[in-house]
């Protein structure tokens, strides 16, 4: 697409509208619920076992720095579980734009298929958002705003590392405060669960059953929030190249 009709799609009443892309994100989750959750959670399970166990060693007398040790590993751990099983759901979610019915074993090969360059981009992203941290938080914001759709990038147009970074800059230009509204409007749903589910349970269970349903639900959140980013990226598509789902999908066959 010239610059000119990018300008003239900007311009254009956006379809990249928040309470749109919720719901319709909402509605696919809530249509393929049990695989998405099961894909999302076996991917995801070396890192629920790995915080369970922590969070277990940190009530233990005499345990919780030796617990605490094991923080930046978990965080590395849940990146790249995070980003694979990111990956599983963005085909899940684009397989149902498509009017069909993700599989479990679909959704896994997937995943696989893009697990190197999907570590290898993680790895970059983690590294560069730390360092951005560090210096401010407004930096850190920023690179997350633009490379959004990184791992979308890489499992449907099969690009690499770099390229991938700047296809999502490209990609998210001129929406990057709806996608940060976007974010934070979920955000809030997280927020509004915790409150809902971790806090009666911590009640009733004790410090170790709450931080375990919050570990539960954050894992379903992180699912929830993969399908938001592949409508997202869906959305872009379509609004900034004109394209339909078949164009888009036609990776998968």
């Amino acid at each position: 697409m010239s610059t000119l009709a990018q300008e003239i799609a900007l311009s254009a009443p956006s379809s990249f509208s928040i309470g749109r892309i919720i719901g319709q994100s909402g509605g696919i989750f809530g249509r393929n619920l049990s695989p998405f959750l099961i894909v999302s959670l076996l991917i995801n399970a070396p890192f629920i076992a790995l915080v369970v166990w922590i969070d277990y060693r940190a009530l233990q007398p005499g345990l919780a720095q030796s617990a605490r040790d094991y923080r930046i590993a978990l965080s590395l751990l849940q990146m790249m579980t995070s980003a694979l099983a990111q990956a599983s759901l963005t085909y899940g979610t684009l397989e149902d734009l498509r009017g069909r019915r993700p599989t479990i074993a679909a959704c896994f090969s997937v995943a696989w298929r893009s697990a190197a360059p999907l570590i290898g981009a993680t790895a970059l992203y983690t590294v560069a958002g730390v360092l951005a941290l560090v210096a401010f938080v407004v930096p850190a914001v920023v690179l997350y705003l633009l490379w959004w759709v990184y791992v979308p990038a890489i499992v449907v147009e099969g690009l690499g590392i770099s390229a991938s970074f700047a296809r999502s800059r490209a990609l998210t230009a001129g929406r990057r405060w709806r996608i940060l509204g976007l974010t934070l409007a979920t955000l809030l749903l997280l927020i509004a669960g915790l409150f809902i589910v971790e806090l009666p349970i911590h009640l009733l269970l004790g410090r170790f059953g709450g931080e375990v349903a919050g570990t539960l639900l954050a894992e379903v959140y992180g699912a929830f929030f993969s399908v938001v980013t592949a409508v997202g990226y869906y959305t872009l598509r379509i609004e900034k190249e004109g394209v339909d789902i078949e164009a888009i999908a036609q990776v998968f066959g």
